[in-house]
Order: structure tokens, then sequence, then C-alpha cells
């Protein structure tokens, strides 16, 4: 079993994420795949975090901008307009904007991994809808459900006893199916989504090889 990671660039737009298809395609082992937010997702999500945060109303139209990118990709990818992918992502979309909208806290750092997580849970629907529309049979995870944190937002440590188990049971590779998941994200035992630092999803990628016993990390 091998695990690969595929990093921002590596999906930052149509044209990636069909090399990614292609790559995966070629391949007999069992495979994980952790993926990335798409290109510079993750700096644009920090800085609608940041504007919001400074009650600046333009984080808005940053947002819709985000948004508006991913929805080209789809467009690129999925021609005809017609795979339930769109009404996921338009959904997640809506779902940034509700945390946003409703949050009056002041804790920067729980805010930002509420909101910056998203970018994986975006990019991973997109590459699990292009993998099954190219006849590769495949399994997202929300991985925020297995990965277990503590409560150290932006920079949590893993619970790995906690982790070791769920992933195990979560990886079931007996259907012969390939997974897709998110690096860079967890949870606490609140529930709350975790980030695990800048340049997470690498730790992510082997982290579950680890716990995998998988043959490489690529």
């Amino acid at each position: 079993m091998i695990v690969n990671k595929f990093g921002g660039a590596s999906v930052k737009n149509a044209e990636a994420i069909r090399r990614l298809a292609a790559i995966i395609k070629n391949q007999e082992e069992e495979t994980v795949i952790v993926v990335s937010a798409m290109g510079k997702t993750t700096n644009k999500l920090e800085q609608i975090t940041a504007l919001k945060f400074e009650g600046n109303d333009s984080y808005n139209e940053a947002l819709i901008s985000l948004m508006n990118e991913h929805t080209q990709t789809l467009k690129e990818l999925f021609p005809s307009g017609s795979n339930a992918v769109f009404d996921i992502v338009i959904g997640i979309f809506a779902e940034i904007s509700k945390t946003l909208t409703d949050y009056n806290g002041d804790d920067y750092d729980f805010l930002y991994d509420q909101v910056v997580s998203m970018g994986e849970i975006l990019s991973t629907r997109i590459v699990s809808a292009y993998l099954s529309s190219e006849g590769i049979s495949n399994r997202w995870i929300d991985i925020r459900k297995h990965l277990k944190t503590d409560s150290s937002f932006r920079e949590a440590k893993v619970e790995m006893d906690t982790s070791q188990n769920n992933i195990k049971n979560a990886f079931d590779f007996s259907k012969g199916e390939i997974f897709v998941t998110q690096g860079f994200i967890g949870s606490d035992f609140n529930k709350n989504v975790t980030t695990l630092g800048r340049e997470g999803s690498d730790y992510t990628a082997a982290l579950i090889a680890n716990l995998l016993d998988a043959e490489k990390v690529v």
C-alpha cells in the first residue's frame, strides 16, 4: 500500500487534476491520496478570515471570487455541468459564508481553523468526483472525523492512539477502492476543526502512511 501526497500546485487547475488522475490510473497498489487545497486557496482563505476578523465586509467579495475560481475548474472538468459535485462545492462555500457571518467571537485561531480548513474539503471533493468520472473507483474520506487532535488551534497535536484506531477502521481496502482524503486538518474531541500548521499536509501523509504500515509515501 502506498500513500500519494498531492500538493496545491498538483491540483491548482483542471489540467493539473487531469494529470493527477492519469498518475493514479496507472497504479496497481492499494492507494491513499492525500490532497492539499488547490493552488493558492489556503492563502486566500487566510486573507478572507483576516478581513472578517478586522470587521472588513469585503471578505464577502473575496469569498465569491474564490468560489468562482473553483466553479471555473469544475466547468472545465465537467463540461456538461451535470455532475453532483457542482452542488457540493456551492454548498461548501455556503457553509464557509455562514461560519464567517455568524462568528462574533475574539478567538482568531479558532475561526482560522474553521475557515481555512475548508480548502482541503473543496479540493478533495473535486478530485474524488473527477476520478469517479474517469472510471477510477474511489471513496472520499473526511479525515476530520478520524484524525483526532488537542485543541491547539492552528498548531494542533495529534492524539496518536485514538487516531490510529480510527484510521485503521476507516481505510478498509477489501473493496479495492482508492481513498481520497485531506491533509492539514483534523478535529478535537469537541468536534471543532483543527489544523496542524502550515505545510501540514506532508505531515498528514506521513502520519497516515505510518498508521497504515504503508510501503512508501510519494
